[in-house]
């Protein structure tokens, strides 16, 4: 019969990847080898309890260098580990949830863009399409800084490449255009 852990328990690294009897704490000290901080995550198959162990271990050698005894305590950090697990799900759907947004808020700008221009189409004389033209460039400048916000990494810290800023502070800076927007 092969020797190893009885078949009730499993055992799993920290990557997910199944361990054999070999890997577990209690082999690795029995060969001497020291154990620091083994995490993996254990379970009992007839009851289905599964806890997250954090392992240490090694052997105490007797006097003629052979192995006499080996200890390995173990940690319980269950609830760390499922605490964890639930923030990096929680954030996941977060990134799902602002992507959606961002999607949504493109979107929404081309289609005003778009109303827009279809509208000032219609328009014959160039003073009545004057405003509608500035509309739409605003609405773009809108959705360029839009577009910059959701591809910077850091919020607090935003780089406007120089090309880019001139591009979207254009509307409101040319003459007899009303305010003037310079974006930082």
């Amino acid at each position: 019969k092969q020797k190893g852990l009885p078949t009730s328990w499993k055992g799993w690294d920290q990557t997910g990847r199944p361990l054999s009897f070999e890997e577990w704490p209690l082999s690795r000290v029995l060969r001497q080898e020291p154990v620091r901080d083994q995490v993996l995550r254990a379970l009992r198959v007839e009851t289905g309890h599964e806890f997250y162990g954090s392992y240490n271990g090694s052997a105490i050698l007797g006097v003629d260098g052979k192995l006499a005894l080996g200890f390995i305590t173990i940690r319980d950090i269950t609830e760390q580990v499922k605490a964890q697990q639930a923030i990096q799900a929680s954030l996941r759907e977060k990134e799902v949830l602002l992507k959606e947004i961002h999607h949504r808020v493109k979107n929404n700008m081309q289609v005003i863009s778009s109303l827009v221009d279809l509208q000032a189409g219609r328009l014959q004389d160039k003073a009545l399409r004057e405003p509608f033209t500035e509309i739409r460039d605003r609405v773009r400048s809108m959705a360029l800084v839009h577009e910059m916000l959701y591809q910077s990494e850091n919020l607090a810290q935003v780089d406007f490449p120089t090309d880019r800023a001139s591009h979207a502070q254009r509307p409101w800076s040319e003459p007899g255009r009303g305010c003037r927007k310079t974006v930082p």
